[in-house]
């Protein structure tokens, strides 16, 4: 009987995976780095593909995928893969967008408490076995450090994540305000924030900016946004921040302009960054646009993981592959079955009514 073939491109177990497809697909882990890794033998047979972060899915990389129906892209953010390009051949790009909130908030938290409080600059000094003793010399280490309690917290988007790191905020004594132009009227006043009418706004009240935007909301649309990322916080928007403010990213690297991050740093204009993410990953400290910054703190984009996220997001990917293959729908329906289809204004009607229809005639043992 057939049965399917899922292949995820760049992760090695599949436990979670067999759990939820073994009954009625094939479950394949290839553990690739890169695209070149990866033979037409395994990519020509897969039904669905899902990817991480390693792998680049651009045209190439697509004409390789003649039986796919469906890429699931195991996170949030999916600027790694060519979702136009996808859509034209009527394969559908679902995302995750549920999984792991908890984490990422609570990392955006720790972070902003940790350029506030200091102790983030004062792990690194101890680490770099410097002295300091005493109020001048702590003053002198880490300038930037304030009291929380009235301090304003400006969110630079809330949808699920930012809403979550918000309400944490409001419990530590923030001020929060955010901007979101995508938000509903009403939403400041349902958690009990401030809304800012514009970014420039948000920027010169918030004596710390966090950033919970996509590629997508920066200003960008989902057709242009793998080619053209839009850097929201570039030098201008540095001169607009509160002199000494602070910046947290735990959403996507390509929204900061790192050169003008690094010349704002150095200048005093952005007291300290704390940096999740990164334009090129993995970040390597003595190399890139950043590699002189001062008070710049990195993460090697970790704020989503915990091994309950971790699974969590598995099982949510597994599932859309069965929703994809399995669920009875009309053949034009899929981009409202499936959830979370990103490119599902940039589908090309004609090759997903093509691609679904081959794969249920192999489902049913048609020629």
């Amino acid at each position: 009987m057939y049965k399917p073939l899922y292949v995820c491109l760049d992760a090695h177990d599949d436990a979670i995976e067999n759990e939820v497809l073994s009954e009625v697909a094939r479950v394949k882990m290839l553990g690739a780095k890169s695209a070149s890794e990866l033979s037409d033998s395994d990519l020509s047979e897969a039904s669905v593909v899902a990817v991480w972060h390693t792998i680049w899915i651009d045209q190439l990389l697509l004409a390789r995928l003649p039986r796919c129906v469906a890429i699931v892209r195991m996170g949030v953010g999916y600027d790694n893969v060519d979702i136009a390009a996808a859509g034209r051949l009527g394969i559908s790009v679902c995302n995750i967008p549920d999984y792991g909130t908890e984490e990422v908030a609570d990392s955006a938290i720790a972070l902003t408490l940790g350029l506030f409080r200091g102790a983030l600059a004062g792990t690194r000094l101890l680490h770099e076995y410097a002295e300091v003793r005493g109020a001048d010399a702590i003053a002198a280490a880490v300038p930037y450090v304030r009291r929380v309690r009235g301090s304003v917290l400006g969110l630079i988007g809330l949808g699920r994540i930012g809403t979550a790191v918000a309400l944490r905020a409001k419990a530590c004594g923030f001020d929060v305000v955010f901007f979101d132009p995508y938000r509903e009227d009403g939403s400041d006043k349902a958690i009990g924030i401030r809304r800012a009418t514009t970014m420039a706004e948000l920027l010169r009240v918030s004596d710390c900016v966090s950033l919970h935007a996509n590629v997508v909301s920066a200003g960008v649309s989902a057709e242009e946004s793998h080619a053209a990322p839009q850097k929201m916080l570039n030098a201008d928007a540095f001169r607009q921040m509160k002199r000494g403010a602070l910046l947290v990213n735990t959403a996507r690297g390509e929204i900061i302009d790192e050169v003008a991050l690094c010349e704002a740093l150095k200048s005093g204009q952005v007291g300290a960054a704390a940096l999740d993410v990164h334009w090129d990953e993995p970040w390597k400290r003595d190399e890139g646009p950043l590699s002189e910054a001062p008070n710049l703190f990195c993460c090697p984009h970790q704020a989503w993981f915990s091994p309950e996220s971790r699974a969590e997001m598995r099982r949510k990917g597994a599932q859309a592959a069965h929703r994809a293959l399995f669920a009875e729908f009309e053949t034009t329906q899929l981009r409202h079955l499936l959830r979370n289809v990103v490119n599902a204004s940039l589908l090309d009607e004609q090759q997903m009514r093509e691609r679904l229809v081959a794969e249920r005639a192999r489902h049913q043992g048609l020629p």
